[in-house]
């Protein structure tokens, strides 16, 4: 019992080591449909019952199937582009009042971000960064005035 206690303590030395290094979180977009359909088929054929042995390279290349989820390809290949004169807005509920993303064909504007309320209820944590880095965006161009200054707590870059 006490070697199995003493690897666990050195795996999460090494662990928090680990989770501390720049690289160690990739944010992304979330996948097209298309693309997890794909990948799905070749982790279900990857994953199938039956011998190993016999269609292993088969099964090397199913797997093969999902490299673009992790290869960031989705953003170049496919993305919701926007045509010149055109604009997407999405309102985003923060709690006390609502932030506003709006989206044209070569800008993003971010609208009234909310408040910070202590350390623990931040609006733009909870809600905006998650859904920008869902949607794959890492840069703002215009902020309201509020929202400048949640923007150097959310670490998104700022072209004002």
């Amino acid at each position: 019992m006490v070697p199995a206690h003493g690897s666990m303590e050195y795996l999460a030395i090494f662990l928090d080591w680990m989770s501390k290094l720049r690289w160690a979180v990739v944010w992304s977009k979330q996948p097209d449909w298309w693309m997890l359909v794909i990948s799905g088929a070749g982790i279900i054929y990857a994953i199938r019952p039956g011998e190993l042995y016999q269609f292993w390279f088969l099964r090397v290349l199913a797997l093969g199937l999902s490299v673009p989820l992790f290869l960031m390809l989705n953003l170049a290949l496919v993305g919701s582009h926007l045509e010149a004169g055109e604009f997407r807005a999405n309102v985003l509920d923060i709690g006390q009042g609502t932030a506003v993303l709006i989206e044209t064909a070569n800008k993003k504007l971010l609208y009234d971000t909310g408040p910070i309320q202590g350390m623990k209820d931040d609006a733009g944590r909870r809600v905006i960064l998650p859904h920008l880095r869902g949607r794959g965006i890492d840069q703002i161009d215009r902020m309201g005035l509020l929202a400048i200054v949640i923007a150097i707590t959310l670490e998104v870059r700022l072209h004002c």
